[in-house]
């Protein structure tokens, strides 16, 4: 985490798509296929010395 101006922000400088993820209201489901396909694109395109190259956000739409 950096800071500017004292406010703490965090730069994210690559994202993908994961394949094979299902949701079912507020459960989010990865198979053993997802999880191995989104290691391999990450090992292509991120550098495996950052040590903060991994992490997760899912974004499940709002239900009306």
């Amino acid at each position: 985490m950096e800071l500017s101006d004292g406010t703490p922000y965090i730069f994210i400088d690559g994202a993908l798509e994961m394949e094979d993820v299902t949701e079912e209201g507020l459960k989010v489901s990865f198979t053993e296929l997802s999880w191995k396909r989104a290691s391999q694109n990450m090992d292509q395109l991120f550098s495996k010395k950052d040590p903060y190259r991994a992490g997760l956000y899912v974004e499940v739409p709002e239900r009306t």
